[in-house]
């Protein structure tokens, strides 16, 4: 039995459709991540500033900073 196109990877946009904003696609991820994290209990902001000081620490000499 083979599945519609449209459920497993690209379809193609009807022309009844609006187009799509990249920003919009980006803030139903991040709306789905936040619900995501909430469900599992899990503090953003401090998993985000853990994850910049990790970044922080491991990358600090790895890019050169601009001068202006």
């Amino acid at each position: 039995m083979e599945l519609p196109l449209n459920l497993y990877g690209q379809k193609k946009k009807k022309d009844s459709e609006p187009a799509q904003e990249l920003s919009g696609e980006i803030a139903d991820i991040l709306f789905a991540l936040i619900c995501l994290a909430n469900s599992h209990n899990i503090d953003l902001q401090e998993a985000f500033e853990n994850m910049i000081q990790k970044y922080s620490c491991r990358d600090k000499y790895r890019y050169k900073i601009k001068d202006d």
